[in-house]
């Protein structure tokens, strides 16, 4: 459950991130009895959050009530929804910046899967976060705690359909790269010296076939058996540092 006008974070590392990054926060709810690491303190003093220690019922009540039993560390804060950008406003980047890179999810209904990838994609220096508006786990606190501050970094575009805004992204200079278990393409190619927009599918159907046509290049990556598919978020990861790993080096690799 998320209130209309707010989202919240659960754990340490999450809320740290937020007043890190002086994100709009509300109020920091406390499991009476637990110790607050002193950076959090100090910077909830700062910028004059109110800290509500609560009784172990009334916490584990509120924990369970967004959804957050496990990993919130004893600390859940309450901040102001993300504010999303319009497409429009990252368009523009495929003209600006031979580098740039947003990273489209499809099909990703986990938000566990969702936050890991958000982490992934900020830590690769991504410009945003492409997601529809259907079939897309919602920015929940499990999704934050996995993202562990990563949404306070990475810009989130939502969009009513990723088929026709990949479509539209074709026509202003940006390359799409999906992944797919029958790729043509292997990951460590040389794919990515443009403005990218890498889309990762679920590890149980892939990206759509819409998805798919839309695609410049369809890139896999090597498992052995018997295991079928790697983690999204896993999967994000590989694509998203080998991707920058060529750029930083101006070259890449012909491996077929």
């Amino acid at each position: 459950m998320q209130p209309n006008d707010g989202i919240y974070l659960c754990g340490i590392n999450a809320t740290l991130e937020a007043l890190g990054s002086h994100a709009p926060i509300e109020k920091i709810f406390v499991r009476f009895g637990s110790e607050l690491p002193p950076s959090l303190r100090r910077l909830a003093q700062d910028q004059q959050i109110p800290l509500a220690r609560l009784s172990h019922e009334k916490f584990d009540r509120l924990a369970k009530q967004i959804g957050a039993v496990k990993h919130h560390q004893n600390v859940i804060a309450l901040r102001q929804q993300y504010r999303e950008l319009p497409w429009e406003s990252v368009r523009p980047l495929a003209s600006s910046n031979p580098r740039a890179l947003l990273v489209a999810c499809d099909q990703i209904t986990d938000p566990h899967n969702l936050g890991a990838i958000a982490r992934t994609a900020a830590a690769a220096g991504a410009d945003a976060l492409l997601l529809s508006v259907h079939n897309t786990a919602p920015i929940t606190p499990t999704a934050t705690s996995a993202a562990a501050g990563a949404f306070e970094h990475l810009p989130v575009v939502r969009v009513r359909s990723l088929v026709t805004t990949l479509a539209n992204a074709k026509d202003h200079g940006w390359w799409i790269i999906g992944t797919a278990v029958n790729g043509t393409h292997h990951y460590t190619e040389q794919l990515y010296e443009r403005p990218l927009i890498v889309v990762i599918g679920s590890e149980g159907s892939g990206i759509r076939r819409s998805v798919q046509r839309l695609c410049d290049a369809l890139v896999r990556i090597p498992i052995a058996a018997p295991i079928e598919s790697l983690n999204a978020s896993v999967a994000a990861g590989i694509i998203l540092f080998e991707l920058r790993r060529q750029q930083s080096m101006g070259m890449g690799s012909n491996v077929a």
